[in-house]
């Protein structure tokens, strides 16, 4: 592999590393870091096919080469890790296959790097490295076991989800490729990370992580190479049903930053189309070049501010710029506007516009542009999730868009208890607990017990404690609004005994 260094000018070849085996696949996988925060970026790079010959006759265990970056780019790595043999076949784990920069996943301060072994262990379930960043480059790392089946090759594609716990540690999306059941898993950052068995989106195997509704949480994007691209949401209390669904597949997807200019990041696939990031009004992808040149990464190549698409074809590699809306008037939207929880019927809409815009339209009404380019509409919404369009039009006739999603939430949220009735008292014991719910979304827990909802009536079953005490229900709907209720009751397990009457 050749390294091209950066420069104010030509670009020039500057060093060579050549793997140590043939058919050893060196550099068939790389990442960036600065592992022990010198102010250096150090370079990995992935040998997934490197036999260890001091464990012959298995073959291809895999090898990590870890380079120090430095004033002086030193070609003898500072670090290696050699990939385990998989008894009892004549096979390593191919440690390397794929590297992510994951950022600090163990909260030490510095970054670290997953690494796949899709054939780790005996059953070949698969495993994900982690080697993290210290002082010391290869100190520590640890290794997080794949949960599914033979040949489920865990690790088939890795990529940082960022802190998407709120725990203060960064986290791991990382797929599989069993051939009865093929997704996306989430390791959970910590001082010792560890694989969430709950969190599991179906599809892929090949993924990259966005946030593509503007939630703040990073996206799982999966595509299975031929049919399809989809994108479900990263958040905690996300529904493991995709966001958005786009077609054809691609053989690779990257996440770009933001394009468009509207808070949320997109994914590019081959051909360098674009699919915009939304929060749940689909856009049109923007197609940019034959399908069949294959996108190999993102980056901005020459410092100008806008990112482009690097991509190979016919034995040649090609950049494209991701600027689909040069010339075009820019809408820039008030913050906390788009994504909004109100309790009114209605909203103003505040912005500025540049770039020469002739017409602008919020909402379906022709709104004035201020001398400064700012401009502000009243917009009447309905009940529930309203999507509005901005439109601006350029002095070229073409048009750009914006869309933002707000929620009007103007009835209360209202939880009751029907019964057992307040008072009462109560001989049996777990009770039933029942009610009803303004919102048919909600969540209702019952002193703890999460109730089962049905439409707008609910109920749960809970056990109680001898003597009085306080049943409470709280109802949390979609829009992360809140209230509760709570009733006395008193539980009496002392069943008086019937005393017969002498004569």
């Amino acid at each position: 592999m050749t390294i091209y260094f950066g420069s104010t000018g030509r670009r020039q070849t500057i060093i060579t590393l050549d793997g140590e085996q043939d058919r050893s696949y060196f550099g068939v996988s790389l990442a960036v870091a600065d592992l022990n925060k010198d102010g250096f970026d150090d370079l990995i790079v992935g040998s997934p096919r490197y036999t260890d010959p001091a464990k012959s006759p298995e073959w291809e265990h895999g090898k990590v080469y870890v380079f120090a970056g430095g004033a002086t780019f030193n070609t003898i790595p500072a670090h290696v890790i050699i990939g385990n043999s998989v008894p009892p076949y004549y096979a390593g784990e191919q440690l390397g296959e794929v590297l992510a920069s994951v950022g600090d996943t163990n909260g030490d301060g510095y970054p670290d790097i997953a690494i796949s072994a899709t054939l780790y262990g005996a059953d070949r379930s698969g495993a994900v490295y982690i080697l993290y960043g210290s002082n010391q480059i290869g100190t520590y790392r640890s290794v997080i076991r794949g949960i599914d089946s033979y040949d489920s090759y865990f690790g088939t594609d890795i990529a940082g989800a960022g802190d998407n716990t709120g725990d203060g540690f960064n986290d791991i999306w990382v797929s599989i490729n069993k051939a009865s059941r093929k997704g996306v898993y989430l390791i959970k950052g910590g001082v010792i990370p560890q694989l969430d068995q709950t969190r599991f989106y179906a599809g892929g195997p090949v993924l990259a992580s966005v946030d593509f509704d503007g939630d703040g949480y990073t996206d799982p994007t999966v595509t299975d190479w031929v049919n399809s691209i989809s994108v479900y949401s990263g958040a905690p209390t996300g529904a493991a049903i995709p966001l958005a669904v786009f077609s054809p597949g691609s053989e690779r997807i990257f996440q770009a930053k933001d394009i468009d200019g509207d808070g949320r990041g997109e994914i590019v696939g081959d051909g360098a189309r674009i699919y915009f990031g939304h929060n749940g009004l689909p856009r049109t992808p923007y197609i940019g070049l034959p399908i069949n040149m294959e996108i190999m990464g993102i980056g901005d190549v020459n410092g100008d501010g806008i990112q482009e698409a690097i991509l190979t074809a016919n034995e040649k590699v090609y950049l494209a710029s991701l600027n689909p809306f040069q010339g075009l008037p820019k809408i820039t939207i008030a913050p906390g506007i788009d994504n909004s929880i109100i309790t009114a019927p209605n909203i103003t809409i505040t912005g500025t516009i540049s770039r020469s815009p002739t017409l602008l339209i919020v909402g379906g009404d022709e709104t004035p542009i201020g001398a400064n380019g700012n401009f502000s509409a009243n917009v009447p919404l309905r009940e529930g999730k309203n999507f509005i369009e901005v439109i601006a039009k350029g002095t070229d006739g073409r048009i750009v868009k914006r869309y933002l999603a707000v929620s009007a939430v103007t009835t209360p949220l209202e939880v009751t208890i029907t019964s057992p009735s307040n008072g009462a008292t109560l001989t049996t014991n777990p009770v039933t607990v029942q009610g009803t719910v303004s919102e048919e979304t909600s969540q209702i827990l019952v002193n703890g017990t999460a109730a089962t909802v049905n439409g707008t009536s609910w109920s749960a079953v809970i056990s109680l404690a001898n003597g009085q005490q306080t049943i409470n229900a709280t109802a949390t709907d979609s829009y992360s609004r809140s209230t509760s209720t709570s009733i006395a009751v008193t539980f009496s397990n002392q069943h008086r005994q019937r005393v017969p009457h002498r004569l």
